[in-house]
């Protein structure tokens, strides 16, 4: 009977350890690629912070912010100095989740979130936080959470150089 159990036993442990051997790898692949990114504009990212297919993070001593949104093996950044954004608020769009889980304008209420960024020019960019098209229900409150912490992180920032004009 024991030996009956030990193949699937060992199978497991096999699938199991290949699946963490991909995570690591992976894992360094991001590390070095975000080090290239870091190094090519010469970031030195003192505060940041990955969740999700996201990382958000701050130089300083630079006064720089930078957003990575990753598709897979191809990365979307934005990147600007504090001295170029106004203010931060977070941002809730009228979109909503319905028991389906396709977006409506009137069932259940799970807005995409971001944190929209009113720059000097004029110009509103905005670093999504949450969206119903890569993130689970459950990741809602968090990541407005943390949407709200780096709101008031930039937004502290922002003071330094003067009161922030709205919010």
């Amino acid at each position: 009977m024991l030996f009956m159990l030990a193949g699937p036993v060992i199978a497991i442990i096999i699938v199991l350890t290949i699946i963490q051997r991909k995570k690591a790898r992976h894992k360094a692949a991001f590390a070095a690629k975000l080090k290239a990114l870091t190094s090519s504009h010469g970031l030195e990212l003192d505060l940041f912070e990955q969740f999700n297919n996201r990382l958000i993070g701050l130089d300083h001593q630079q006064g720089k912010l930078l957003f990575i949104e990753f598709h897979g093996s191809n990365w979307n950044f934005n990147m600007f100095h504090v001295d170029q954004i106004k203010a931060c608020a977070v941002l809730r769009s009228a979109a909503s989740i319905s028991s389906e889980g396709t977006a409506t304008a009137n069932n259940y209420s799970i807005p995409p979130i971001g944190l929209q960024c009113h720059m000097e020019d004029g110009s509103i960019v905005t670093l999504p936080f949450y969206s119903t098209h890569t993130d689970t229900f459950h990741d809602a409150t968090a990541l407005t959470r943390k949407a709200a912490y780096w709101r008031r992180k930039i937004n502290g920032m922002l003071t330094k150089h003067g009161e922030p004009e709205f919010f």
